[in-house]
């Protein structure tokens, strides 16, 4: 049964190769263009929109995060020049 189904799809793709690269063109579009395809593509499109998106937002919101913890890293680096270490005494 498997050898049956496996020539008769070789075969069809034997007579789709043969046909000129407009007819390919043409049944391929053809299936492409259906309502349901159609309909399945913009579903894709909306859902990559989506995590396009959210990505987005936490990229922005971690550069924030990030951003701070630099800021404060720089403060502490501050102090620790004006204030050496082994340049204190204690009282």
């Amino acid at each position: 049964m498997f050898n049956i189904g496996t020539y008769i799809s070789q075969s069809e793709s034997l007579d789709f190769l043969q046909n000129k690269y407009k007819n390919r063109k043409d049944q391929v579009s053809s299936l492409l263009e259906s309502p349901e395809i159609i309909k399945k593509i913009e579903l894709l499109k909306t859902v990559q929109a989506q995590i396009k998106s959210r990505s987005d937002k936490k990229v922005a919101a971690l550069t924030m995060v990030k951003n701070a913890a630099n800021d404060q890293v720089m403060r502490l680096e501050k102090i620790r020049d004006y204030f050496p270490i082994g340049s204190m005494t204690l009282i």
